[in-house]
Parts: structure tokens; sequence; C-alpha cells
């Protein structure tokens, strides 16, 4: 959420840029103490937090003039004088912007140019790493307040030139949602995050609790209000981050892959919610183009080098061409039925060996107290496979995935690794993991230097890593950028860097956390033939995912999680809608 949060520790300080009466620290024994039994009416659940009081923004549409702010003659927006009366004609208006960041050769972005009227919704597509995120960056002020990056033109929301306003002042006008959720986070309980954003806007305790509520149940987050979000799944930080930005009800919304992280019955609902908008403004990043495509106005399209190659408005022909071209149907399970993309992949007639990654009633949870996440589920993943876990968000897919690695130890039950004759292998599986945010495995300062430490650990010898590494890097489509660090790359390079990670030395057994988040379809099917491929050549490979391509196109066995066990299913393909 794009709003200020100064959080201190104790006897630490919190700095800050902006104009405010005073801070005032306060503990809040109403939200951040847990209530304890007779003679303890509570202990502080987390450090006391800096709240910002009484903060004054400057108004919207105003200029500098010195250390003053002058108003706006005509009010807040890109306004015209019609008889007197302003009218907002633009929210968002790029003028011929270039990004371009530090140590980098060529712009991020080159000479974008467009604008996004109240009410209008604009999806902005692109290849992987060409800049999409860099253009929301730019229009929720992130860039270039924040992010170092030279950026020359001009980027006006409501009529005020966002160079002139820090982020914060820009917060009241527009909610920004970006690629990486756990980057948003502040609080420590679900409810205190949607409430903290309605803070920073001054609102009464009575309308700052309401809202709070009623967003929490609009988007299914009530039973877990109390909860840590650290503890949350991918899926469920996610639509808290969406919650938040909703809750506080800004004029623009800026999101950058909104529904990576959702299950497809979560993401329909979010994007129905976003059709009901009124005089808001969006400008959506989104792979799924069925769903961006079903609400957007206009189409904003950039090619790889940053250019916007195409601005048009979504038509009935716009969408015929998308849904049919090459759609097939798959219904998972009885309540989720989604259109994709075929891409001609076919099974391999490979005879399959005995179970190698045997799940025998299995149960975790986090303490002895607590609910089981995981309860009593088997499994059996085979060996030269796909073996895929699918379920909405919060059900336990990661959960497993970590049993599988060893990360959790389980409460009852056992994980065993068989060999070739079912007996179980005196000695552990080489593992090839991929967490659900790539940020969390990158070690190295460089895209080369990630994937040849994870090469030396495979006791790979030095003389071969380099010729491993260049065949990564070209497998994975990331020979352009071996140089750059890794934590500066697109969200789909980073994605793929972890999968390529992953698979430096070609491991017995590759347990991936939505492998195929942030590709675009090119990119998309590159992925999917290295886990095809990896499968085929004898790997067990177990696959968190949501994506319906991944799993009819990919999946040799699925298991649907659902109240804490496995239930396998079997995608049903029906005809090939016609166009």
């Amino acid at each position: 959420m794009a709003v200020v949060a100064i959080r201190a520790r104790r006897g630490g300080r919190g700095n800050c840029n902006g104009v405010f009466d005073k801070l005032i620290l306060q503990s809040r024994r109403r939200r951040s103490m847990v209530r304890g039994g007779a003679g303890n009416p509570g202990r502080l659940r987390h450090g006391p937090t800096v709240l910002l009081q009484h903060y004054r923004p400057h108004p919207v549409g105003a200029r500098r003039v010195g250390n003053c702010w002058r108003s706006a003659p005509n009010g807040a927006g890109t306004a015209e004088n019609t008889g007197g009366r302003a009218r907002v004609t633009a929210l968002l208006r790029f003028s011929e912007i270039t990004i371009r960041y530090p140590e980098r050769t060529n712009p991020a972005v080159q000479h974008f140019s467009g604008e996004i009227a109240p009410g209008e919704c604009v999806a902005l597509v692109g290849p992987s790493g060409a800049g999409k995120s860099t253009v929301l960056a730019a229009a929720s002020g992130i860039i270039p307040h924040s992010i170092p990056a030279e950026m020359n033109g001009v980027v006006e929301v409501c009529g005020t030139v966002t160079s002139l306003m820090s982020v914060p002042e820009m917060s009241s006008s527009v909610g920004t949602v970006l690629q990486d959720p756990d980057a948003q986070i502040v609080t420590g309980r679900v409810l205190d995050e949607v409430c903290f954003a309605l803070e920073n806007q001054l609102l009464d305790t009575e309308t700052v609790d309401r809202r709070a509520r009623a967003t929490l149940t609009r988007f299914g987050l009530t039973e877990i209000e109390e909860q840590h979000p650290g503890i949350l799944s991918g899926g469920q930080r996610q639509r808290l981050v969406l919650a938040c930005v909703t809750a506080m009800r800004p004029r623009l919304l800026v999101l950058d892959e909104p529904t990576a992280n959702l299950d497809p019955e979560a993401a329909a609902d979010f994007y129905e919610m976003l059709s009901q908008r009124d005089q808001q403004g969006v400008l959506l990043v989104e792979h799924n183009l069925d769903l961006a495509l079903s609400i957007a106005d206009r189409i904003w399209e950039l090619d790889a080098t940053g250019r916007l190659v195409r601005d048009e408005p979504v038509t009935q022909t716009t969408l015929r061409a998308r849904t049919h071209r090459n759609g097939v149907t798959s219904k998972i399970d009885a309540e989720t039925e989604v259109s994709i993309p075929s891409l001609g992949m076919s099974s391999p007639g490979l005879s399959r060996a005995s179970g190698a990654l045997i799940l025998n009633q299995v149960t975790w949870k986090p303490d002895r107290k607590a609910t089981p996440v995981v309860r009593e589920l088997s499994l059996n993943a085979r060996r030269g496979e796909v073996t895929a876990l699918t379920g909405e968000n919060g059900a336990g897919k990661s959960t497993v995935l970590r049993l599988m690695a060893r990360l959790l130890r389980p409460s009852g039950g056992s994980v065993s690794w068989h060999s070739d004759n079912g007996r179980a292998a005196g000695t552990k599986p080489t593992l090839g993991f991929v967490f659900q945010n790539p940020e969390h495995q990158f070690l190295g300062h460089s895209v080369r230097g990630e994937l040849r430490h994870a090469l030396s650990l495979r006791g790979m010898p030095r003389r071969q890593i380099r010729l491993e590494v260049d065949a990564l890097l070209e497998r994975f489509g990331l020979s352009g950028y071996a140089d750059r660090n890794p934590f500066l790359l697109s969200g789909g390079q980073k994605r793929r860097l972890s999968v390529a990670i992953a698979f430096a030395g070609r491991p017995e057994l590759l347990l991936l956390d939505e492998p195929s988040y942030g590709q675009d379809p090119n990119n998309l099917t590159l992925l999917l033939s290295e886990i095809r491929a990896a499968a085929d050549s004898g790997a067990t490979v177990v696959v968190s995912t949501h994506d319906p391509v991944l799993l009819v196109q990919c999946a040799d066995a699925i298991n649907l999680i659902r109240n804490g066990q496995a239930h396998p299913v079997k995608p049903q393909l029906l005809e090939p809608p016609v166009s």
C-alpha cells in the first residue's frame, strides 16, 4: 500500500521527510495487545509502532514555491475550464517518459506516453522484462522518489507532477499493489494491516473499524483477522494487500500482477469487484489476459525494448482473438472450470517406476494447540512424473512441499524416499527447491554468480561449471542478464532464475512452488518444456500451482489439497471452443 509506515523498535527511532504536527507512540491495547487470563489483562504482541498522527498532506494539485505549496487554480486533476468549472480529464498522464536504471546501457522504458481517464481501466502487456513494472513504479511515484533511476519526461497524477510530490502525499490519490506482497506488509496482525492503511487517512476510529472489517469480509479474510501475516500463505498475503489498498478507496489503482498468487475463484471474485468501480481509474499488469481483458477498456503493449507499440481500445474482436486461440477447457473438479491455451505438448510413453517420494498419513501443525494444517495426508510422487498440487489459498500446498523437503518435521506420519527397487534409500535424494518468493533463495550479486554457486554446491568440477552456467542461462532465457543483480530483475525473470537454480546439477527430486508465476506465453512454454524434460529424464517433480496450463499440459497426476488432505483428481479435456 502506498502509505508511510515509520516503525521503531525499542530504543530506536523512525525518520521521515514529511510535514507532521507530531508523532505519537501508541501501544493501543485494543489492537496491539493479546488478552490473557485472570490477572493478565494482556501482553504486547509486537514492539511499539510509531503512527503518523495529524499528517498534513500538501493539497492535491499544489505546486511548490520555495518552501511553500500553493494550490492549483483549477483544483485537483488535469482539468479544463468549462464555464468557470473544472473538469478532470485524466487521472494519470505520461508525457514522453524515458527511464534508465544505474549501470544499465539501455533504458527500461523509452518515450512512453499515454493517459487514463476517470473510470477507465488500462491493461499494460508485453514480454517479461519489457518495463511494465517500471511504468507502474513511475505512476505511483516510487520512481524517482524511492528507486534510484534517471527519468526524463513528465508523469502527472490528478493534474500534479509526481516529481513534485512525495509517495506519502500521492497515497491519497493512488493505491499501489506491488509484485511482491511481502514488501508492503508492515504490521503484525491481519486486521491491524487494513486499519493502518485507513488510519493514515486520518479517519475516525469508528469508520476505520467498520470499513476494515467490511473489507476483510469482502476478501474472505475474516476468519484469519487475528493471525500474523507472516504465517499466511502467499495467496492470503496477496489478498491482504489488495484489501488494504481497496479499503483506502483511491482515485487511481496501480496493480502489478494482483492475482498471481490467487486461486482461480479468488482471482475471478477480485476482477468481478473491480468491474463494479465507478470513476476509479486502473492501470493493470496481468499475465492472465483472459481476466485482464474482461474488464479493460484499453490495452497498452510494450515491446522488448520498452517502447509502446500498441494503444487501442479492447473490442469484442480482441476478446475473441484471445479467448479462442488454440483454447481448450479443463475441469479440475466439479467446482473449478478454467479456459487454457493448448501448447501441443504430449506426455511421453515412459514406463513409470514405483513411488519415489511417499507421504504416509502425514500430519503437521505449527504448535501443539493449533489446528492441523496438514491432516493424515497420504501421497505418492512417482519417478519420471510431474505430480501437481492445487487448491484454494491457504489449503496447505506450500506446507506439503516443505514437508517433502524436510524443512518441516511432521507432527505425525512419515515422509520417505525410495530407490528404484522400492526400498528406502540409504541416502537422501539430491534436491532442487523453488520457494514461492524467488528472492528468498538469492545469495549472489549476479545472475551468473547465483548459478555458479548452485552448481558448486552440487560438487561439479570448476572446469564444467562455466559451460553449465552458460547452458542454463540460454535454456531459461537469461543470457542477456548474466551480470545483473538478481534483485534488479523483473518478477518473471526472478522466477525463471529461481527455477534455473533448482534445476542446476540435475537433482533427483524437484519441488517447485508456483514455478509459472509472472510468465508471458513464450516463457511459460519454455518453463513447462523444462519441467516436462526433467521428469522425462527420470526426476521426481512435484509442483504447487494454480496455473491451469501447467495442470493440464504438464502434470501426470493432480492432487487437490483440501481440508489438509490430498484428493487425487484427473483433468477432463473438453472440445475446443468454436471460433
